[in-house]
């Protein structure tokens, strides 16, 4: 029941700021050299002083400085400056964090995390994570887990000895309301490196993409996480052209947890993934403050909606028993009566890097038949 607070509390939070263990996936792509688009050996002095070209995500930047080093702004401000083995750092920013590349060791404290690093063919660099084994969908970090590449290292208590033992070249962590303080702070005590990744408060679901961008650059990988999001938004304008989108069935996108429903507000990257798929998010005609609602509220929006997604994974409702159980209002709502109910599959949270099947995914549940796909990341209720 902890973890599923936990989970509840980082679903949230993603929600409400518009974007969890969290958790997001969009293809993994195919196996490529580990160098290619290595800053440091394609036209460096074409870049120098240009900052990468960011299209959809807001909270970090790229700035290429000469001798293919660059100066990393992450989530939290901080300025980190990268820099290629046998290159020399800059005087003027010998003060600042400095962080050798390609980084070959990393250690992870979200699952959505692993998303980015599989969007960039990376995650065998991963050899430690604050999620056991059970909890992953993502098959490379499960075996790594299972055979001991991987270190579990802690979820609530974290073995610091461990971490400090395994000397990982740089940890990424999230901050915000369910953040990783205590572990960052511990993580500058043993001046272990570190990146704030936030992707999860996006407000746009390519956005949550293109943080891929960030972790790319410690492996001089942004062309491979660019052309990754750039193929994702090219495989959603494709099938949208399959689907009549001027017909919006009505969606309610809702969970309830000790009596209080949380839904995303308007402007946030469910909001828009809902648009794009061709659907009306049931709450943007009303203030939902907070993200939360009662269930009085959640009964007059859901009565005659014609889809209801249920924002829990299948592992937590396996059966329409479990979410009337939650929520009992809803027995008597148009889509619960009419067996459309939906919740999420077991790899929702793990599937930041395939938002294009995702959205696809949701094209499918709101116009049945449209794409010619067949949906991964929602299961329907049927019993």
């Amino acid at each position: 029941m902890k973890k599923l607070r936990e989970l509840l509390k980082k679903i949230t939070t993603s929600i409400l700021i518009g974007t969890v263990l969290s958790l997001g996936a969009f293809g993994c792509g195919t196996k490529s050299n580990k160098n290619v688009g290595s800053s440091n050996e394609t036209k460096s002095e074409e870049k120098e002083n240009k900052k990468l070209e960011l299209k959809y995500a807001k909270g970090f930047s790229i700035e290429y400085l000469k001798d293919g080093i660059k100066k990393v702004v992450d989530a939290e401000k901080r300025t980190l400056i990268l820099v290629p083995e046998g290159k020399e750092v800059p005087e003027e920013y010998k003060k600042e964090i400095v962080i050798k590349t390609p980084i070959k060791r990393v250690f992870i404290a979200s699952t959505t995390q692993a998303c980015a690093l599989r969007a960039i063919d990376e995650l065998d660099s991963v050899v430690a994570t604050t999620s056991k084994e059970k909890i992953w969908q993502i098959d490379e970090i499960e075996n790594g887990l299972k055979d001991g590449k991987i270190q579990f290292i802690g979820g609530d208590n974290p073995d610091y000895e461990k971490l400090a033992a395994l000397k990982p070249d740089l940890t990424i962590v999230y901050t915000g309301t369910s953040g990783k303080q205590d572990l960052i702070a511990k993580l500058e005590e043993l001046k272990l490196n570190y990146v704030v990744d936030n992707e999860y408060l996006e407000e746009d679901p390519y956005g949550r993409m293109e943080w891929a961008k960030l972790i790319g650059a410690f492996y001089d990988k942004e062309k491979e996480a660019g052309a990754h999001l750039d193929k994702a938004v090219k495989k959603v304008e494709e099938v949208s052209k399959k689907v009549d989108l001027s017909k919006k069935p009505k969606i309610v996108w809702a969970s309830a947890y000790k009596g209080v429903v949380y839904v995303p507000k308007k402007g946030s990257y469910v909001d828009k993934m809902i648009e794009m798929a061709g659907g009306e998010n049931v709450f943007n005609s009303m203030d939902v403050g907070e993200g939360q609602i009662s269930m009085e509220q959640l009964y007059e929006k859901a009565k005659d909606a014609d889809i209801f997604m249920y924002s829990s994974t299948i592992a937590y409702n396996k059966d329409k028993k479990s979410v009337l159980d939650a929520a009992p209002v809803l027995k008597d709502v148009k889509p619960v009566k009419e067996g459309n109910l939906w919740v999420f599959n077991k790899d929702y949270w793990q599937s930041i890097d395939k938002t294009d099947e995702v959205i696809i995914d949701l094209m499918e549940v709101l116009h049945p038949g449209a794409t010619g796909e067949n949906i991964k990341h929602f299961v329907k209720l049927e019993k």
